[in-house]
């Protein structure tokens, strides 16, 4: 059994991990370009006139349909192209504390999770529907 402590201290690494993290995917968002596939979801937000216009398109995209209706809210609330990439990072690091302070795992296990390839960079970096998936996932884990 754990003393309080014990408890204290390790949430306590998991800040640090989470705030490691965050300093990680700036770093990084500083210097990442974007590739087509990136844009295309903003481009055909941007050009539908309609939502329902924009739900008729993402049928033939063969993604699903959230992160294209989320980047219409963007589109539509007038943010530039850099938004999509905050949206999708804040996304990433809501899925990173759930599964960080919510995992069954061992902690030394946990923050080498949230520090592996596909969380550092393909789900947290590259803007796609990866993070959407990993954030739903990990919600309904922890339940």
């Amino acid at each position: 059994m754990r003393s309080d402590f014990g408890v204290n201290r390790d949430k306590a690494i998991m800040f640090i991990a989470l705030a490691l993290f965050c300093i990680v995917t700036v770093t990084l968002m500083l210097h990442h370009e974007a590739w087509g596939d990136e844009a295309r979801p903003w481009l055909l937000a941007r050009n539908s006139p309609s939502i329902f216009n924009l739900l008729s398109i993402v049928g033939y995209e063969g993604t699903p349909g959230l992160w294209y209706l989320l980047t219409f809210v963007l589109v539509n609330l007038g943010l530039g192209y850099t938004a999509l990439f905050i949206l999708h990072s804040l996304i990433a690091l809501a899925a990173v504390s759930i599964f960080l302070f919510c995992a069954p795992f061992s902690l030394t296990k946990r923050i080498l999770f949230i520090f592996s390839y596909l969380f550092v960079y393909e789900y947290n970096i590259i803007a796609r529907n990866y993070a959407i998936s990993a954030l739903l996932l990990f919600i309904i884990a922890s339940i």
